[in-house]
């Protein structure tokens, strides 16, 4: 038990946060890396070998200096886009679009995986202001999936550091999540479980082709704890506008497509598969009805506050465009991007 305490505590003070004053070591987030990956469990690519990498400061991609960063783009795992090629991401196609356009514009990414807008509120107190000379002039939130799952159950990761606690007040579970690298791998692989066998939002390969569609919904009563979900929602969308307002910078909203559903000659076909919302059953025909309604919701909180709101057509995706239900292929990746560039180059 002794050389267990002394292992654990030599490990704690190596890899944890105990000693550390950089608020970003504290986040949890990828960085300063190279990494390859092969990716032919997942997608067809050749070669099959991805470039994925983070500058010091956690961002992902091309590695613009922080102060020539022009626009930046917050999300969860879609934006983050682990699988994708640091030049195949649909952030880097919205850039060489924009570039084509002559629109002169350098693009960062601070795409997190599970991130919702709770994490990305938090990035504004524990992460941005980190960031030496880095004052985008846009933020583009890449949002919807995550908040769907968000408000059914509290996910550690999403709030790094928790804001509901006195500044100067004591919590042990507070202290240990700020700081313990033992407390953090636990909590890591409860996430991980969670997100793969509960959720089933984590990367795999699916054959769209072997799935079961239907076209009527189960609507079990998931009404009842939507309308408070959506109401939470539209308050922390309003928080990020203030949060982007604030340092002088124009947010702008664009929501997430996932392929749970298709439309089909005009119609609504969701994969027949039953998963749960909160305590109710539903299929992809129901997911379909309650992403629209968070869809709305954002695209009003932009037409309110005089921001630009996208919803990209749901008709524009196929199957190729997707390796699993929620995240893309270098084909989707290239269509989103160039979709957003038409959408938005007017506009920067």
């Amino acid at each position: 038990m002794i050389f267990l305490l002394v292992g654990i505590l030599i490990a704690e003070l190596l890899f944890g946060n105990w000693l550390k004053t950089n608020a970003i070591e504290k986040l949890r987030i990828i960085k300063d890396v190279n990494l390859e990956f092969d990716v032919s469990g997942i997608y067809n690519r050749t070669p099959p070998f991805i470039k994925y990498s983070r500058d010091y400061y956690g961002l992902r991609g091309r590695h613009h200096k922080p102060s020539e960063i022009d626009l930046l783009v917050v999300g969860g795992s879609t934006t983050d886009q682990r699988y994708i090629d640091d030049d195949e991401t649909w952030d880097a196609v919205l850039e060489k679009c924009l570039h084509a356009k002559g629109k002169d514009i350098n693009i960062g990414n601070a795409g997190v995986d599970g991130r919702s807008t709770k994490g990305h509120i938090s990035n504004f107190k524990w992460w941005f202001p980190y960031i030496p000379s880095f004052k985008p002039k846009t933020f583009l939130f890449y949002i919807g999936i995550n908040d769907y799952f968000i408000d059914l159950e509290e996910r550690s990761y999403d709030k790094p550091f928790k804001t509901d606690y006195k500044e100067n007040s004591f919590s042990l579970r507070l202290l240990l999540s700020r700081n313990s690298i033992l407390y953090d791998v636990i909590r890591i692989v409860y996430y991980q479980f969670k997100t793969k066998f509960v959720f089933q939002v984590s990367h795999r390969s699916i054959n769209f082709n072997n799935l079961a569609y239907t076209t009527k919904g189960i609507n079990s009563g998931y009404h009842t704890i939507l309308e408070q979900n959506l109401n939470h929602y539209q308050q922390r969308l309003n928080t990020l506008i203030t949060l982007c307002k604030q340092l002088g910078a124009n947010p702008v909203f664009v929501t997430n497509p996932t392929r749970n559903y298709r439309i089909n000659n005009g119609n609504i076909e969701g994969v027949a598969k039953i998963q749960m919302y909160g305590d109710f059953p539903i299929n992809g025909v129901d997911y379909y009805y309650i992403r629209a309604k968070m869809d709305s919701v954002t695209m009003y909180a932009a037409k309110k506050n005089n921001c630009i709101g996208i919803t990209p057509p749901k008709d524009l995706w196929q199957d190729e465009d997707f390796y699993d239900y929620f995240h893309m292929t270098p084909k989707g990746t290239l269509k989103l991007g160039s979709y957003l560039a038409e959408q938005l180059w007017k506009d920067l």
